[in-house]
């Protein structure tokens, strides 16, 4: 292809108002997926010969192809599943609202071989990280942090903005940590998520009381911790953070009943 995309420029320097010569040139680039070139020149060979089936077919099919792998490359972004750091903390946390971490966030006991106080640094670390993020920019974009096995490890981000737009997305999201977890040998992942963008599971739905004591416009970020413990066992809580309205400040997180109000499925199996 690229030398019937030689012969095909030659063509066209000697004879420019040759329609066949920018058609050959065309298809060999849609051969190559080389999908904007082609559909340049075949645009051009059809504004020279407006009449031919053959180049208006050939530039129908670049543009169709063109538009089926452009969708394919949103679809995949939509999911959101992509590392966007190694650090352990973004942003400027000086200009953080500084709330308390939760205080049981490690629970009893080792969890996945590190120390309580390493899972609780973690969980603080990770909420000074998010709470920096929206003191900044007024929102949250949803996130999952990962602590390593090791300690002395960076702590990994992985964006997942899209991860609760649908039960779909969610179980992709879902799945994709389970993967990252078991091959980067997780100890724990906290996931933070606005309530205002998470389409599902919208876990607050149809409870009150003890259950859900807020009303329903006002707006928070919900944070979820999973750990593996020591001997199998699996660790799960959940907190609601709220901010009153839309781009309020974040108050202490109240602990909720994880089997009611988690929003991924456990990750550590």
């Amino acid at each position: 292809e690229v030398k019937a995309i030689k012969d095909a420029d030659q063509a066209i320097a000697l004879k420019p108002d040759w329609a066949k010569g920018y058609f050959r040139k065309g298809n060999a680039l849609v051969a190559l997926r080389r999908w904007d070139e082609a559909i340049e020149v075949l645009t051009k060979s059809l504004e020279i010969e407006p009449k031919s089936k053959e180049i208006s077919t050939l530039l129908r099919e670049a543009t169709r192809k063109r538009a089926a792998e452009n969708g394919e490359k949103k679809r995949e972004e939509r999911k959101g599943l992509k590392l966007v750091s190694d650090g352990s903390v973004v942003g400027d946390t000086s200009k953080a609202t500084m709330i308390p971490a939760p205080s049981n966030a490690g629970g009893s006991g080792g969890v996945g071989g590190v120390a309580d106080e390493v899972i609780a640094n973690f969980v603080k670390e990770s909420l000074t990280s998010a709470i920096s993020q929206f003191a900044q920019q007024g929102e949250l974009k949803s996130i999952v942090y990962v602590q390593p096995a090791a300690s002395d490890e960076a702590l990994q981000m992985i964006g997942i903005e899209a991860g609760f737009d649908s039960p779909e997305a969610n179980s992709q999201c879902c799945d994709f940590l389970r993967q990252y977890v078991t091959e980067h040998k997780a100890a724990a992942v906290v996931i933070l998520a606005e309530k205002r963008n998470i389409a599902y599971p919208q876990v607050w739905k149809g409870k009150t009381g003890e259950k859900w004591r807020w009303k329903e416009s006002e707006q928070g970020i919900i944070m979820q911790l999973e750990a593996a413990q020591e001997g199998g066992a699996r660790e799960r809580k959940v907190w609601f953070i709220p901010t009153g309205s839309a781009g309020g400040k974040p108050s202490e997180p109240v602990e909720l009943t994880a089997d009611h109000h988690a929003i991924m499925p456990p990750l550590f199996r």
